[in-house]
């Protein structure tokens, strides 16, 4: 009887890529946690969504620090929508630009997540506007 396994048997392991996934997410939890402490934001808002950005309990206004529109995960925004529109993981479109001219200076800002406002990076997806702001005084 052989008890050694190689690391190919242990990649292969059904619960490897399942583990990898939730360190990764853990990883991002963690991270949001840090910025959220030093004054910075970050939200998702769901294709079809609309978010609210505000700076009104604080001194500052807004800055948009990043935002991209797509899907880069099968995780997020998945309630009530068919598992075949999350497939695409690949596909995301950075719209910072945008954001900031909608929100940059104001202290409340109104965001629609549509592919109107941020075109169609892929479709038959069901995507996100992923963004992190900051209150800048």
């Amino acid at each position: 009887m052989n008890i050694y396994a190689s690391l190919r048997d242990f990649q292969s392991f059904p619960l490897i890529p399942t583990f990898n996934m939730l360190v990764q997410k853990l990883s991002w939890i963690i991270l949001l946690l840090f910025l959220s402490q030093h004054g910075i934001e970050a939200g998702v808002i769901c294709e079809g969504g609309i978010g609210v950005l505000s700076c009104e309990y604080t001194s500052g206004t807004i800055h948009i620090i990043q935002a991209t529109y797509g899907r880069t995960d099968r995780v997020a925004c998945v309630k009530g929508i068919p598992w075949y529109q999350t497939l695409n993981t690949r596909c995301r479109r950075t719209v910072t630009n945008t954001v900031s001219h909608l929100c940059n200076g104001r202290k409340t800002c109104v965001v629609p997540a549509s592919n109107s406002l941020f075109g169609n990076p892929c479709i038959g997806t069901v995507k996100y506007l992923d963004l992190t702001y900051l209150c800048r005084p």
